[in-house]
């Protein structure tokens, strides 16, 4: 890893010290009916049958090096690796070839790995623009403090926090009751661990 953070990470870590980009990340809520994207085949139509986007399944991150990112959040997060595909020609960059790797907390992937090569079969560099974060929940009984503790005993070392969202005393002004801390992976894609959010709008007096 870089000896110090780039600019972009410094950015990434001062945003979460303005309340209304925290406000706007850790949003959650019911999207409105009207919103959600349907996909349904005809014959389930047909038959009453509607399916509707709900959430989130996995994240996949563009990587410099899949042994060391997964190396990585072995470590940070608990993930372990199910599987590594073989090199593929790249959906949507002509010449390029792309690997993928899926890591999970159980049988399924949660976290999948992606690394490009060029034409000549060189690593093509991540491009470190248009993901701020990615968050991981860890249990609500864990102390966000013994457990940024433990991350820096593996010797990875928070960006931001630990921290806990909310108005009052001790808190960083933002609102969502949870604890959390930050680090960056080792392509500087911010990382977030947090326990268990309140209601949405929740707020402290």
């Amino acid at each position: 890893m870089p000896d110090g953070p780039t600019r972009l990470q410094v950015l990434a870590s001062r945003l979460l010290t303005r309340r209304w980009f925290r406000s706007l990340v850790m949003r959650r809520s019911k999207v409105p009916t009207e919103l959600r994207t349907r996909y349904a085949l005809a014959t389930e139509e047909n038959r009453g049958q509607k399916a509707y986007v709900s959430g989130t399944k996995n994240a996949c991150l563009f990587v410099t090096d899949l042994d060391r990112s997964q190396a990585f959040f072995e470590k940070a997060a608990g993930l372990k690796h199910l599987a590594t595909g073989d090199l593929v020609d790249h959906p949507s960059h002509e010449g390029r070839k792309v690997r993928v790797r899926a890591m999970g907390f159980g049988d399924a992937p949660d976290l999948l790995l992606a690394q490009q090569f060029d034409e000549s079969g060189r690593t093509v560099p991540v491009q470190r623009h248009g993901l701020h974060h990615v968050a991981f929940r860890i249990e609500s009984s864990t102390h966000i403090n013994g457990f940024a503790r433990e991350l820096r005993r593996k010797g990875l070392h928070p960006s931001y926090g630990p921290v806990k969202h909310y108005d009052g005393p001790g808190g960083d002004g933002g609102w969502g009751g949870n604890r959390a801390v930050y680090l960056h992976d080792p392509d500087g894609h911010f990382i977030e661990f947090h326990n268990e959010m309140d209601a949405f709008g929740t707020r402290y007096g």
